[in-house]
């Protein structure tokens, strides 16, 4: 079954796209649409053709042409496992960061179990934020019991919104973060003197939103 993937805008600048024909580089893609979402697929070529090449009457006999540019480059791996063949997408979670995998029905490759765990990209973005605001506490305080509090949270937003959209992480640690301000009942609506973040006070005393989310401008995380 198709299914919708991305592409990087940094993909055809990739060097080993950059060493394989065009026509591979479509394949490559196109491989994408019918992987599941471990990278794996069946690897049936008339299947394949059918599928990705429905208006090219020449698809077929070159195919197998463009697997082996794919496979040099390290882009792809063919194998077989009792019998059948399957393909899989190398560092596929280096290429596709899907939320709520699908686990895969397909067997893995054999040198794929001693591999590496590949790091999808939106893992590697989240690491820009600790899960929790008290973790960036505790490495600038060596490591001691830090007491929660609302400066604590407020520091952290501070960090969210300077970060913002530089590299898609915000969300996730924007909601950690709006959880442990809800412990301390900073979204109630509380009327609140000003302090040195404009962000989220201002002179009025007007009253704190319930999300920070709508205090950043960045997407509400709340419910």
């Amino acid at each position: 079954m198709a299914r919708i993937r991305a592409i990087h805008p940094r993909f055809p600048r990739s060097a080993s796209m950059c060493r394989v024909s065009r026509d591979a580089r479509l394949l490559f893609i196109q491989l994408w649409l019918v992987a599941d979402d471990a990278g794996r697929l069946h690897l049936n070529l008339s299947v394949l053709t059918e599928e990705l090449y429905p208006c090219d009457d020449d698809a077929a006999a070159l195919l197998p042409s463009w697997l082996d540019e794919l496979e040099r480059e390290g882009c792809v791996e063919r194998y077989s496992v009792e019998g059948r063949d399957y393909l899989r997408i190398v560092k596929w979670r280096k290429h596709q960061a899907i939320d709520r995998p699908t686990p895969s029905l397909l067997p893995g490759a054999p040198r794929e179990a001693r591999e590496p765990r590949e790091e999808s990209v939106r893992s590697h973005k989240a690491r820009a934020f600790p899960a929790d605001p008290r973790e960036d506490a505790e490495k600038e305080k060596g490591g001691e019991t830090v007491v929660l509090t609302e400066e604590l949270v407020l520091r952290r937003l501070d960090r969210l919104y300077h970060a913002a959209g530089k590299n898609g992480s915000y969300p996730a640690a924007l909601r950690s973060t709006e959880l442990l301000g809800k412990k301390l009942n900073m979204w109630g609506g509380r009327k609140e003197k000003p302090n040195k973040i404009g962000h989220w006070k201002n002179d009025t005393g007007v009253e704190r939103s319930r999300s920070p989310g709508e205090l950043l401008g960045l997407p509400d995380t709340a419910d």
